[in-house]
């Protein structure tokens, strides 16, 4: 009577214990949002990441975790988080449009626009769609479907409130025009020497692009317009100044620095450049101590890239949980290393922690869409995961993939794609 007392009180327990655990996930999801709503965005991290451990396929965890994340401007991983949330929800549509805004916020127009075309093959009526890709087809030289999508969103855009930005439409429309003609038009009819004048009077129109998104909030686009307006007129020492401050919003100080230094080098006694220099050289130097400013700077990436060898060779060895703590630090001093979100996507995968695997291997083919190593890897992702349409996508994308690949990984994914779906091959 006894043994049975204790079976039956070990099998109550057992149960207790796995409603906890059900129920655990709930609980965190409901403080992570409790927390967001009370804007303690990193107590809201800490609960929802724990939720998505637990609950790794719940769409709405990745939905919160991604507005975490973009408030931190923290854009390819909230952008990560949406592409997440959609694949494990597809009816949730408007993180479609969450996750192309994210990477247009970041600077990153190729996924923007391949996420706002998505967004719009179901909602084709929705003007701010139109927009922001119009303005990333602009930022990537894609003039004619540029023109395509400004006019767009003029014809579609009735709200009275919005026609300020009728009026922006309009303008860069007229910009576009302007940068598709002129030096086409100049190189035949007057040869390099005019050729190389007509790209001097293309650099305002490109430093005005960069004004605008500087003034919208976006400022990885507008250091991109800088950059090209400088790239051809390098003397504009204006738009330099402009650079460092777009830098300098985007929170990278050493950029920021080295362009307001760039200024001081064509104008010593420029007291603008020098301010802003001097102000940064101090954020950089107090980098990392308490009380002070902290902003992501090259000493931090140099940090994160020996956190990601590190983690590279414990792997190697097998030791996961060593792996995944050194790539874990490696995120956290640099965001953006497309490396180490492909090394932690590996690890999960070898601990059959597949749908983290998919999230780590989606950020890492956002930074780095062209490594075969990152696309291999999610389509194992997806595999394990049992999503064939996105596992064979991935793979055919590894197969197209310029680089290097290694020969066991073609034949597994070519098997994956001429057959049923199981290929057997190496992972």
């Amino acid at each position: 009577m006894l043994r049975f007392a204790i079976r039956l009180l070990s099998v109550m327990m057992l149960c207790w214990s796995a409603a906890a655990h059900a129920q655990s996930a709930g609980d965190l999801f409901r403080q992570g949002t409790d927390a967001i709503r009370n804007k303690n965005f990193a107590e809201a991290e800490k609960l929802l990441k724990q939720a998505a451990e637990l609950e790794p396929t719940n769409w709405e965890i990745h939905r919160e975790l991604g507005r975490v994340y973009f408030n931190a401007n923290r854009f390819t991983e909230a952008a990560g988080e949406f592409r997440l949330a959609t694949d494990n929800n597809p009816s949730f549509v408007l993180g479609l449009y969450n996750m192309a805004f994210a990477y247009r916020k970041g600077g990153d127009c190729k996924n923007a626009i391949e996420a706002y075309q998505r967004y719009l093959s179901v909602k084709q009526n929705d003007p701010d769609a139109y927009y922001g890709m119009a303005d990333c087809m602009m930022t990537e030289k894609r003039y004619d479907d540029a023109l395509a999508a400004f006019g767009k969103y003029v014809e579609l855009e009735q709200r009275p409130t919005e026609q300020k930005y009728v009026a922006q439409a309009r303008a860069k429309m007229d910009e576009i025009r302007g940068l598709m003609k002129a030096p086409q038009a100049s190189v035949r009819a007057q040869g390099p020497a005019r050729a190389a004048v007509a790209k001097k009077e293309l650099a305002p129109a490109l430093a005005r692009s960069g004004d605008d998104h500087l003034k919208n909030g976006f400022p990885f686009l507008a250091a991109r317009s800088y950059q090209e307006a400088l790239r051809h007129d390098p003397k504009l020492t204006g738009v330099q100044l402009k650079l460092g401050d777009a830098w300098a919003k985007a929170g990278d100080y050493s950029k920021a620095k080295a362009a307001w230094d760039k200024v001081l080098e064509q104008e010593p006694k420029n007291q603008d450049a020098k301010a802003r220099a001097d102000q940064a050289e101090e954020r950089l130097a107090n980098y990392g101590k308490p009380g002070k400013p902290g902003f992501r700077v090259n000493k931090e990436e140099g940090d994160a890239i020996q956190f990601l060898m590190r983690g590279q060779k414990a792997e190697s060895t097998e030791d996961m949980k060593e792996a995944l703590s050194l790539y874990n630090q490696a995120i956290a001093r640099d965001h953006r290393l497309a490396g180490a979100w492909a090394g932690r996507g590996s690890v999960h995968l070898a601990m059959k922690r597949n749908q983290l695997a998919a999230h780590d291997y989606t950020i890492a083919v956002s930074l780095d869409g062209e490594n075969p190593s990152n696309l291999y890897g999610l389509a194992s992702a997806y595999k394990a995961l049992r999503e064939d349409r996105l596992a064979r996508k991935y793979f055919q994308k590894f197969l197209d993939a310029p680089g290097p690949k290694r020969a066991p990984q073609i034949e597994a994914a070519k098997a994956y794609l001429e057959g049923g779906g199981e290929d057997g091959g190496e992972e």
